[in-house]
């Protein structure tokens, strides 16, 4: 431990955490309650308004007539809207800044913001009905009556009406030809980004889902080559293979088979290479493990909304099935979220790969059930609101969700797009102090009872004293973290530094505005060090400087407070 270079005295810095209040009941919904209202609109300039583009004869900027799809760029964090009766997508500049009534600031498949025909050229789309963004900021459209998909690298930084990068399911930008060979779609509805490059397809009437290896790469040659379809499909799921497109794999009475689809409308994926797809009309969603490696036609390993995969279970109401199922999403969590346009809400299943496959093992009954809903006050009530609110929504048909926890969901048709986010709970800071990096403490606790650990260190003779913090996401999703800290006085100089990626003086940061972390994953944290240095007005007197430093959650706004005393002693 380094030393003060003045002589004669001695500091004592005795450390408390104040911390929020977090209560256990809170942590067995992990921050959602059931029915909450939604916090922001877009598509609408309040609430209770429901009609198309406003009401207005043209959309514009602020208005949306039936939103299809939804999807947050990873790269910049804007948010894209599949408008899909005005045939194009809105971009807006953030999720946190889309308020409500607010404004997109950029249009694609159309020039300007007050157009809306269809069209079949580079530049144009015929009622787009699913979109995704990829790792790397490329935006996919499922183009569905024009039975192909569009590809727009560097989607968040592109101006209004852009043509598109990439093609599949096509051999120009021309007349829509629709079939079910190898390179061809009927009414895809839907596009996800897989893990390695892999784009999945989810073609609608032909009752499959196409994968795609290295699928940017296939798409861009596509596009440049207008005499040969080279946007091929490296594997397909629901199908045997390529040419057909039988409902549940031709079954006799069209019931649902392990290993086919009926009109299937949305997939996701995840970082472990599975894949969810939403098999709409068997109400039900089904999971393909390592669904890259599979063969084609290939079964399903587990599956939601009914208890096996071969029982037709009757749309309805309740906790155990589906009714209209339509869009899914994966939270920051890994938990997984379902809309249900009939039931008009969107519901959450808690580790739902596990769920689906111990569910798909058990034909006796539904094990895999939801714990909690959004757009309805519970699993029992599918009520049409008239008109709509905050909290009840009339037809939702896709939701996704941003690595804060926060949920969009496109209630189709009321127009709009409701932006939810998760109790403030689910956002809490944690500090931990020690004097050696290595030996960090914690209380690990949450209250307001301000009891916790504490450390004292000691230094004679004014020796320059060093502590080390670490600043932790505890919360359940990624959050905003502030450091504030005490100023200098005329005995004592207190510096910060960032010691995680590198060490960095942050001192005029942290006792200024305060220092950010910016979207700080759950369960990561970030490292300071704190440099005490007594000065020479502080020689040979008893002098007391407390020291208060904060981690404040900027989402949930809860605070954890470490307090320091330093003392100078004769």
């Amino acid at each position: 431990m380094k030393r003060f270079p003045w002589r004669q005295a001695r500091i004592v810095f005795v450390f408390h955490f104040l911390v929020s209040t977090y209560s256990a009941e809170n942590s067995l919904h992990a921050g959602w309650t059931s029915g909450k209202e939604a916090v922001s609109v877009l598509g609408q300039n309040d609430f209770s308004a429901e009609q198309a583009n406003q009401g207005g004869g043209t959309p514009s900027a602020t208005s949306l007539s039936q939103p299809y799809d939804l999807a947050l760029d990873p790269t910049t964090r804007k948010l894209f809207v599949c408008d899909g009766a005005n045939n194009r997508i809105l971009r807006y500049s953030s999720a946190a800044a889309a308020a409500t009534g607010g404004s997109a600031e950029a249009v694609f498949g159309q020039d300007d913001f007050n157009s809306s025909a269809a069209g079949s050229a580079a530049n144009r789309f015929n009622t787009p009905r699913g979109i995704t963004v990829d790792a790397t900021g490329r935006l996919w459209v499922a183009d569905a009556n024009n039975a192909r998909v569009l590809m727009f690298t560097d989607a968040s930084n592109r101006s209004n009406g852009p043509s598109a990068d990439g093609l599949l399911g096509a051999v120009t930008f021309g007349a829509p030809v629709f079939g079910s060979g190898q390179g061809q779609f009927s009414s895809p509805d839907d596009v996800s980004a897989g893990v390695s490059g892999v784009i999945w397809v989810v073609d609608s009437l032909n009752h499959r889902v196409l994968r795609f290896d290295d699928g940017a790469a296939k798409a861009e040659a596509n596009a440049q080559d207008l005499s040969n379809n080279l946007g091929l499909a490296d594997g397909v799921l629901g199908q045997s293979g390529y040419g057909t497109s039988d409902i549940n794999r031709g079954s006799g009475s069209n019931a649902p088979v392990i290993n086919g689809f009926d009109r299937p409308s949305r997939s996701e994926t995840d970082e472990e290479g599975n894949l969810w797809v939403v098999d709409t009309f068997n109400n039900r969603i089904l999971l393909f493990s390592d669904a890259s490696s599979k063969p084609n036609g290939a079964d399903a390993d587990g599956v939601l909304g009914t208890k096996d995969f071969l029982t037709e279970t009757s749309p309805g109401g309740g906790q155990n099935r589906f009714w209209g199922v339509r869009g899914i999403a994966l939270d920051p969590r890994g938990d997984l979220w379902v809309t249900e346009e009939f039931n008009r809400r969107a519901v959450r299943f808690p580790d739902a790969a596990a769920a689906a496959i111990s569910n798909a093992g058990n034909p006796t009954s539904n094990t895999a059930l939801p714990d909690i809903v959004l757009g309805q006050p519970d699993f029992d009530t599918n009520t049409l609101p008239s008109p709509p609110s905050a909290s009840l929504m009339s037809s939702c048909v896709a939701i996704c969700a941003s690595p804060y926890g926060e949920l969009w969901i496109a209630d189709s048709s009321d127009h709009r797009v409701l932006r939810f986010t998760p109790d403030s709970d689910s956002y809490r800071g944690d500090g931990l102090v020690g004097v050696k990096k290595s030996s960090l403490k914690g209380n690990n606790r949450y209250n307001s009872s301000g009891s916790g650990q504490s450390v004292t260190s000691k230094s004679a003779n004014l020796k320059k004293l060093k502590f080390y913090l670490r600043q932790e996401n505890d919360g359940d999703y990624g959050d905003d973290l502030r450091l504030t800290g005490t100023k200098k006085n005329r005995y004592f100089k207190i510096d910060y530094y960032r010691k995680t990626g590198g060490r960095k003086k942050i001192t005029g940061q942290v006792t200024g505005a305060g220092y950010l972390d910016a979207a700080l994953p759950s369960g990561s944290k970030t490292d300071f060090e704190i440099e005490v240095k007594p000065q020479k007005a502080a020689a040979d007197r008893s002098k007391t400087r407390k020291i208060k430093i904060t981690s404040s959650s900027l989402l949930g706004g809860l605070k954890d407070r470490v307090k320091a005393t330093a003392k100078t002693l004769k």
